[in-house]
């Protein structure tokens, strides 16, 4: 997929995200999936409504660590904006050439009780690749 119409997905999709979603999937202008909610359960519902057009299609999240980015990688977007995105998020997304955008970048996501490293971060980094750490969320979260 062209670069500039990667981008041009992302800046619809960062709309969407605006008008009140957690996560927005958007390939060729066409908005493939939209979710509410908290955590990365959203994401996992958008990738799996997605089916296979997520692949090369941009994601706009309002979280970004790196469950999420190794699930963006596994369904194999093409550019990731999050209002909040992890150091280890925006690494690995970098090193697997997709594009990252984000408003404010942090070393870790926190819990919700802001104490510690999110569980399902830790799930994540326990895994061996991306598909494996997309399918222990999966798994987790009964999905």
């Amino acid at each position: 997929m062209a670069e500039r119409e990667c981008e041009s997905d992302l800046s619809a999709a960062r709309r969407l995200l605006e008008s009140g979603f957690s996560v927005v999937l958007v390939k060729g202008g066409r908005v493939l999936a939209s979710e509410k909610g908290e955590g990365v359960k959203p994401l996992l519902l958008a990738c799996q409504a997605a089916g296979s057009d997520a692949r090369g299609s941009s994601l706009a999240d309002k979280v970004v660590g790196v469950a999420a980015a190794r699930v963006a990688t596994d369904v194999g977007v093409c550019a990731v904006y999050g209002r909040l995105m992890s150091e280890g998020a925006a690494r690995e997304l970098h090193d697997e050439g997709i594009a990252v955008h984000y408003d404010k970048l942090v070393p870790i996501i926190l819990n919700r009780a802001g104490d510690g490293q999110c569980p399902m971060e830790r799930l994540a980094l326990g895994a061996n690749s991306p598909g494996d750490a997309h399918r222990r969320l999966l798994e987790f979260l009964n999905m």
